[in-house]
């Protein structure tokens, strides 16, 4: 794929011709040593050989065929050029680990933030330290207004250390060549809904997570402030963010499209959004509202 790389010209042609006549040929001659040893022209060990000899070479048979899949894709839709598609497809969550890697990573992030922002939050409610500050002239606005920007700028950077290393050793590894093409000329991107730039489709997996990092950043505020004690905070926390996505690396669909899982990964919400995700969308935020209400009256308390 990396030769193929590019548009599809005559000099790529050749180059298909030539390995379909090379399997061609050696589908050929495992066929004539069988019937070289029915005939008595060949013994039992030259046919053991010839197919040994065969086999080794076959190996490359089936990703060839893959191959030929994105030839024939870019024959159909002649304005697309060949693209070496495995980093986009691992990037994307098309791969081999599909989603679990998606999981995985906001897992490791989500806990990360909840066991680090929780005891933070509600420091001041578990020690009573609170009533001492609401004597002040907004006191706790402004104590909360303070945490609010230190947690929003090191959950900013946690989530620049989680998935900068898995970008830069796909690109190192594979490499993003024709980032500018449309996300449609990749075979297995042309089912989505999504029609643009892969530069684009990258930027907006990575602003989606971004965005459901400072919503659970939002809710860890809410849910310290509305329960006021670390410990049942952290359960609660856990409980609804992190189990679910502990589920979601076993990969139970209906978990995955039931839950915030398919906006914590990006790649689910962009590759398989539906109705299903505007139903959830809907039920998030009248939750949020709810909590809002609940926190606020908790704390003018």
């Amino acid at each position: 794929m990396s030769v193929l790389n590019g548009p599809y010209d005559t000099k790529k042609q050749q180059i298909i011709e030539k390995e379909t006549k090379r399997f061609e040929e050696l589908h050929q001659k495992s066929s004539q040593a069988s019937l070289d040893l029915q005939s008595g022209k060949i013994s039992e060990n030259e046919k053991n050989a010839i197919d040994n000899y065969v086999s080794t070479q076959l190996l490359s048979e089936r990703a060839f065929q893959r191959v030929l899949e994105r030839v024939n894709y870019v024959l159909e839709n002649p304005d697309y050029p060949i693209i070496y598609e495995t980093g986009y497809l691992e990037l994307f969550g098309k791969g081999f680990d599909n989603y679990k890697t998606d999981f995985t990573l906001m897992l490791l992030l989500i806990l990360t933030l909840i066991i680090l922002f929780t005891p933070f939050i509600a420091s001041e409610y578990s020690s009573d330290m609170i009533k001492l500050i609401s004597v002040q002239k907004n006191g706790s606005k402004k104590l909360f207004k303070q945490k609010w920007k230190l947690c929003i700028l090191i959950s900013t950077l946690c989530t620049f250390i989680t998935y900068t290393p898995q970008l830069v050793y796909i690109i190192q590894k594979y490499g993003l060549s024709n980032i500018t093409v449309s996300n449609q000329a990749i075979l297995e991107l042309s089912n989505i809904a999504l029609h643009v730039p892969l530069i684009y489709q990258i930027i907006l997996l990575y602003l989606i997570r971004l965005f459901m990092i400072y919503i659970t950043i939002t809710l860890i505020f809410m849910i310290s402030q509305i329960v006021k004690n670390t410990y049942p905070a952290l359960f609660i926390l856990c409980a609804s963010l992190a189990f679910p996505l502990g589920i979601g690396i076993i990969d139970i669909p209906f978990i995955n499209k039931m839950s915030l899982n398919s906006f914590f990964s990006g790649n689910f919400i962009i590759n398989e959004f539906s109705v299903i995700h505007v139903i959830i969308l809907s039920i998030f935020i009248v939750i949020f509202i709810i909590l809002s209400k609940l926190k606020n009256r908790n704390l003018f308390k």
